[in-house]
């Protein structure tokens, strides 16, 4: 298992402990999202980065998320999986469902990531996103 993905895991495991969250249907507990971005062999890691701080975090900001966390795999990281993960924490539940559409009408956003996303399927900066 890698070290990041350990590290990450019993880091969530203490938020939840100590924020009480017991269900995504609890609109009044905070919600955490992890999403992975797995880059494979040929992953493009700066058109990543570019998508998060030029576009996506700016966005989340304006929604009011945050703090948002992204890591990446450390130098020392031997287990040949690279990749970025982001967390992702949402005041409710009810945040996180509205967070999709919000992101879709967001000008700025749009404008920002354009380039990301319109890479099609074969020319994805990623191999995999796993939330």
């Amino acid at each position: 298992m890698n070290r990041l993905f350990r590290i990450l895991t019993v880091l969530l495991s203490g938020f939840a402990l100590t924020s009480g969250i017991t269900s995504a249907a609890d609109s009044d507990r905070q919600l955490y999202e992890v999403r992975s971005y797995l880059l494979g062999d040929n992953g493009d890691e700066a058109a990543i980065d570019a998508y998060l701080s030029e576009a996506l975090l700016p966005a989340l900001k304006r929604q009011s998320i945050g703090p948002v966390g992204v890591l990446s795999g450390a130098a020392q990281d031997e287990s040949g999986v690279r990749q970025i993960v982001v967390v992702i924490p949402y005041a409710n539940a009810n945040q996180m469902l509205a967070s999709a559409s919000t992101l879709a009408s967001d000008e700025a956003y749009n404008a920002a990531a354009k380039d990301y996303l319109a890479r099609g399927p074969k020319e994805a900066p990623y191999c995999v996103i796993q939330s």
